[in-house]
C-alpha cells in the first residue's frame, strides 16, 4: 500500500507528497530488517528532493535523509559508507545520540548500529571522515551512497 502512496505521489508531482510517501515506506522496510531496501528508498527521496525542479531543489530535506542513511549503512555492514555519510550529515546538522534511538520512529532505521560504530572511531579517525566530508557536495554524497549500495549487490 505504501508503495502505491509513492505512485500516486510520483503522479501528481508533489515533491512533500513524495517525501513523506518515501520516508513512510523506508520505516516500513526498515521495520522488517529490509535496511538495504530501506536505504534505497530513503536515497531516493534525498535524490529527488535535491533535484526536484532546480532551483528550488530543496536541499534541506535532501539532507534531513542522510543521518538516516548512515544508521541503515551501519545496519547492512557498509562501515565505511556509514561513517562517511554520517560525518556528512553531521555536517550538515544531523544529530543523534541513545535518547534518538528509543523513539520508534528512529530506532526502526537501527540508530544505534550507527552510533557504535561511531563510538568505535577513534578522534583522529573522526576528524579525518569530517575533512573528506567537507569537500562533498550534497550531488558528491548522492553519488557516493548510490555506490556504495551498488557495491552490496
Amino acid at each position: 500500500m505504501l508503495e502505491q502512496a509513492v505512485e500516486a505521489a510520483v503522479r501528481i508531482d508533489h515533491p512533500w507528497a513524495l517525501y513523506m510517501a518515501d520516508q513512510a515506506l523506508a520505516m516500513v522496510q526498515a521495520v522488517q530488517g529490509l535496511y538495504d531496501s530501506a536505504a534505497r528508498t530513503i536515497l531516493r527521496s534525498a535524490e529527488r528532493s535535491h533535484l526536484y525542479g532546480a532551483p528550488s531543489a530543496d536541499d534541506g530535506a535532501a539532507w534531513n535523509s542522510f543521518g538516516l542513511l548512515a544508521c541503515l549503512l551501519a545496519a547492512t555492514g557498509a562501515d565505511d559508507a556509514a561513517l562517511l555519510t554520517g560525518a556528512w550529515a553531521e555536517l550538515h546538522g544531523y544529530r543523534s545520540d541513545r535518547h534518538t534511538s528509543i523513539n520508534p520512529t528512529y530506532g526502526a532505521f537501527e540508530v544505534d548500529a550507527y552510533l557504535d560504530l561511531r563510538e568505535r572511531q577513534g578522534p583522529e579517525e573522526i576528524d579525518r571522515l569530517s575533512q573528506r566530508a567537507r569537500l562533498m557536495s550534497t550531488a558528491d554524497i548522492l553519488t557516493f551512497v548510490g555506490h556504495s549500495l551498488d557495491d552490496d549487490d
